[in-house]
């Protein structure tokens, strides 16, 4: 049951970091848009950066759903490990 109560609590983990991740790359993306030279762009940097953010996001997203699944799984055997203490 110690187990299963860890691999929950990770699992919630892993969701806030990969949620924070996903926050801090749009907000750099923001912060890309604000920092623009208006007299002289750099519209490549500006895409490559927007790639390499895009990116991140994309990655974060599948780790979120990866924690989420792990999550659902440590609750599963969760339960399964009460109902055993109940019955014994």
């Amino acid at each position: 049951m110690l187990v299963s109560l860890m691999n929950s609590f990770r699992a919630i983990a892993m969701q806030h970091d990969a949620g924070f991740g996903m926050m801090q790359a749009r907000n750099s993306m923001l912060g890309a848009i604000q920092s623009i030279n208006p007299h002289n762009p750099n519209f490549e940097a500006l895409h490559q950066q927007d790639l390499k953010l895009s990116l991140d996001i994309a990655n974060n997203q599948l780790k979120y759903q990866m924690a989420t699944a792990m999550r659902d799984q440590a609750d599963t055997q969760l339960k399964k490990e009460r109902g055993l203490n109940l019955v014994a």
